[in-house]
């Protein structure tokens, strides 16, 4: 390899506040559909420059770049313009940036332009204005030396150190706050009385408009924003984008649809996967392995999307939908999928999901000299309510992905949790690969439960809700499932099934008491029979 390139790392931030900072399921959308659009301005200077090679992900120079985009990547330039192409995509991202907030300044109209003090046409370097303290953008580079499996590792530790040691820019702006963020000073001018009646009058003025969409984005009942959200929400404004800014609406609040599921999958250890040296790799060809890999994530994600839709392809997935209302594909980039759904669609989809991401890599494996399956990716599912936050929802499924699937069910597993309007949070945790679930796994037995509930053979919810008497048996029953069995058709016999029925659902049920995971049944009891259809 030449000594005369480098590996440089970029990466924009930040992600995860950016995109949780929302209040409807659309405002996460728009918010990750937007990072997604600066990523790709920054890949395509690379992609346009003639001496500068994407590697991670993998795009060739004719190749259109993906949608999804991971946040951070990887390419090839020359060594002496290392920093000079780093600061040509940091320039870009900004410029890009700065077109989408003077449209979103042009949308929002004279009552709710920001003054001076909190956001001019130009830059100023002496004065930031309030868009301009909202992007992190980073990189790090190490000269391709002496070979690419070397680089590539010292490249990875050199970026991950920065991010330990970035700046902070404190914000502190003065009156009323954002409504979304709460961090920012919401336009007009952060007077409460001049913000309310500018979202009244704005508001106003958008309805009065003939085949305006900006009705939608104006509603005072959820404005009091700042620019930097506004411009976010004003993102997907036109006609194709706007469409799917829609189909995210529908998992507003309604009498038919009182709930939605939120579902993220993660690929487990992809860090320590892509940080493997040249020693732990058929015939030292790391280039190549991940070149594979690279492949593989994007195989993955593109599969999932349908162009210009924000309908999941359910199509790849061999898993037509349940509900009426489609499943709705908010992010998929890399190892990284985000989507909401009807509840009764979640746990089909997740199973099917993974299936896909397994399948992708049978390109990959082969490079890798270690045994046992080393691509595995965990799922969390959270079934709220659409009055829940959607920013405060995506923050719980965050939490529940890290601590729940991956910190105490070890990875290559799925964590549910039910958060009703009234009562206890339900939660469970499952391993795909548990050695004592049955055997079509938990997710596949929870979905028969969820099947006979749903047809109506039980009619009452006592063995469902068996909270205080479920610590008791367990000490008295512990793992012997017959003595469960037997207890749980006597129980269920009394009036709680349709003659007959009693002893096969008791065996249905029986493994979740014996393994303490009983919280799956009242989900499943949430799935197929409070979920209305």
């Amino acid at each position: 390899m030449s000594r005369e390139t480098a590996l440089l790392t970029f990466g924009i931030g930040p992600v995860h506040s950016f995109i949780a900072q929302a209040r409807r399921v659309s405002d996460v959308w728009a918010g990750s559909y937007l990072l997604s659009h600066l990523t790709r301005q920054a890949i395509a200077v690379v992609k346009n420059d003639e001496h500068c090679q994407m590697i991670f992900p993998y795009i060739e120079k004719g190749q259109d770049v993906p949608d999804g985009l991971p946040n951070r990547f990887v390419c090839r330039v020359p060594l002496a313009r290392a920093d000079e192409v780093a600061q040509t995509m940091k320039a870009e991202i900004e410029r890009v940036w700065d077109v989408s907030v003077k449209r979103a300044v042009k949308d929002l109209g004279p009552s709710l332009s920001p003054p001076p003090s909190l956001w001019t046409p130009e830059r100023d370097p002496r004065r930031p204005r309030q868009t301009d303290r909202l992007l992190d953008i980073v990189w790090s580079w190490v000269a391709e030396q002496p070979d690419y499996g070397s680089a590539s590792l010292e490249g990875a530790r050199r970026f991950t150190a920065s991010r330990h040691f970035r700046p902070f820019s404190q914000i502190w702006e003065k009156g009323e706050k954002c409504a979304i963020c709460g961090e920012r000073t919401a336009l007009p001018n952060g007077d409460r009385a001049d913000v309310r009646k500018a979202w009244q009058k704005a508001e106003q003025e958008a309805k009065e408009t003939p085949g305006s969409h900006l009705a939608r984005f104006l509603r005072e009942d959820q404005g009091r924003l700042c620019l930097v959200c506004a411009t976010k929400r004003f993102f997907p404004l036109d006609e194709v984008q706007h469409q799917r800014f829609a189909a995210f609406d529908e998992f507003q609040p309604s009498e038919e649809a009182p709930y939605f599921a939120l579902v993220k999958l993660d690929g487990d250890r992809m860090g320590r996967i892509l940080s493997l040296d040249s020693s732990q790799v058929q015939g030292g060809k790391l280039e190549g392995f991940h070149r594979e890999v690279s492949k593989a994530l994007t195989e993955f994600a593109d599969g999932l999307r349908i162009k210009n839709s924000a309908d999941l392809n359910l199509t790849a997935l061999e898993n037509p939908p349940i509900a009426k209302r489609p499943p709705q594909l908010i992010y998929a980039g890399g190892d990284d999928v985000l989507l909401v759904c009807d509840p009764r669609d979640a746990l089909p989809l997740v199973r099917s999901i993974r299936e896909r991401y397994l399948a992708a890599f049978k390109d990959a494996r082969p490079y890798l000299k270690e045994t046992g399956e080393p691509f595995t990716i965990s799922a969390a599912v959270l079934f709220a309510h659409p009055t829940h936050a959607a920013g405060v929802a995506l923050q719980d499924l965050e939490d529940l992905l890290k601590y729940g699937a991956k910190a105490r069910a070890n990875r290559d597993a799925v964590a549910i949790r039910l958060v009703k309007r009234g009562g206890v949070p339900e939660e469970v945790a499952f391993s795909w690969s548990d050695k004592e679930a049955p055997s079509e796994g938990w997710i596949g037995r929870m979905e028969a439960i969820v099947d006979r509930l749903h047809e109506g053979g039980v009619s009452s919810r006592q063995t469902f809700t068996l909270r205080l008497e479920e610590q008791t048996l367990l000490g008295v029953f512990q793992k012997d499932s017959a003595r469960w069995t037997r207890w749980l058709a006597d129980r269920l016999s009394r009036n709680e099934v349709e003659a007959g029925q009693a002893e096969s659902l008791a065996g249905l049920v029986t493994p979740f008491f014996v393994h303490d995971h009983a919280a799956a049944l009242r989900i499943a009891r949430f799935l197929g029979r409070e979920v209305v259809r």
